[in-house]
């Protein structure tokens, strides 16, 4: 099996048009939204995803890379297919199935409060609402967030947020789930 890197240097020393998706061997994912890289010495690429293109073509800047971020996968299969012109006008073309599962992970971040994933804290750095959580804290696999009282069971949907409360993560499975501990800076 040819690794990735092996079409970056045939992308550049060969003639014989190509196009290769990389990563393709990790078929499943769990973003709702992903980068596609390609790799191809052809002179323009496009993808489409489950057969509507997706972005603009890409036109080869002599590097032979390409990428097409945010690229959408719907949950269960998604095939991607990109497609290369040569510079004889002949197309090529590679597909790739990647199915997209429902995710089970509950790992936030926020670029505002302090989180620690491995401790499940949080440290409230300034005063911050219930009602306002969701701009503060952000899910890469599309969690929900439920803010928790002291009891760690009544649920709190306004005003400010105090130590010893907690976060609710849950996971787009809808059945994992961690609560964060809210702490004071």
């Amino acid at each position: 099996i040819k690794k990735d890197s092996f079409y970056v240097y045939k992308a550049i020393w060969s003639d014989d048009p190509f196009v290769h998706i990389e990563e393709s061997r990790f078929t499943t994912r769990e973003l709702e939204a992903i980068p596609v890289r390609i790799t191809s010495n052809c002179e323009n690429v496009y993808i489409t995803v489950n057969g509507e293109k997706y972005g603009e073509t890409l036109t080869n800047d002599g590097a032979g890379q390409f990428t097409f971020e945010n690229v959408p996968l719907d949950i269960g299969e998604n095939t991607v297919e990109v497609v290369g012109t040569a510079k004889d006008g002949k197309t090529y073309i590679e597909s790739v199935t990647w199915t997209r599962a429902v995710s089970d992970n509950t790992v936030i971040s926020s670029y505002s409060l302090n989180v620690d994933n491995d401790k499940k804290t949080i440290v409230l750095r300034s005063s911050v609402n219930a009602e306002v959580i969701a701009s503060y804290i952000s899910s890469r696999y599309n969690a929900t967030f439920t803010v928790l009282a002291k009891d760690g069971e009544t649920v709190v949907t306004s005003g400010v947020i105090e130590p010893r409360m907690y976060l609710r993560v849950t996971a787009e499975d809808g059945e994992t789930y961690v609560d964060y501990m809210f702490l004071a800076n």
